[in-house]
């Protein structure tokens, strides 16, 4: 837990000393970046294929500013044993613009995981990221990891992710 902790100073530390940055860099001002991705899980060195996610993101768009960054997504593999997983995360955000097509994103927050079809409640935790979005006009291409730990589950978890975005 002190890690995570550590990961939402650093970021606000970052915002504060974040100079102004020049939108265009961005492609825009303000607004949200949605998109779709599909993502592989994994533990330690050992990653998961056949447990692949497919979800969406939305990212507030203000470069050297906090933001949210919101993702929800499921698990289709799941699916065929008559389970609904239904994942999110619920992340402050802080975009920045170092290039001309070019955002990086680091972010920290909430995780949370909940099953439709399965008796026991949802599985709470925290979670750090970092994503990149390389963009041209109006789209671009993500890539980010994220790593959770949930309370009550022995160690962490890591979800490697590649989708679309649309810009504002």
């Amino acid at each position: 837990m002190r890690a995570r902790s550590l990961a939402v100073l650093v970021l606000v530390a970052i915002a504060v000393r974040a100079p102004a940055q020049d939108s265009t860099h961005a492609g825009a001002s303000g607004g949200w970046i949605s998109g779709i991705s599909l993502g592989v899980p994994g533990r330690r060195h050992e990653a998961v294929p056949d447990l692949f996610t497919f979800g969406g993101n939305f990212t507030q768009l203000r470069p050297g500013r906090l933001g949210a960054d919101i993702s929800l997504g499921t698990m289709p593999y799941a699916l065929a044993f008559g389970v609904v997983p239904i994942g999110a995360r619920a992340d402050v955000s802080l975009p920045i613009a170092p290039a001309k097509h070019l955002l990086v994103i680091p972010s920290a927050g909430v995780s949370g995981i909940a099953t439709i079809g399965v008796i026991n409640g949802p599985v709470l935790g925290a979670n750090v990221g970092l994503a990149t979005i390389l963009h041209g006009g109006g789209s671009g291409v993500r890539a980010g990891v994220t790593w959770h730990g949930f309370g009550g589950v022995e160690g962490s978890y890591w979800l490697a992710e590649l989708g679309f975005v649309s810009l504002p």
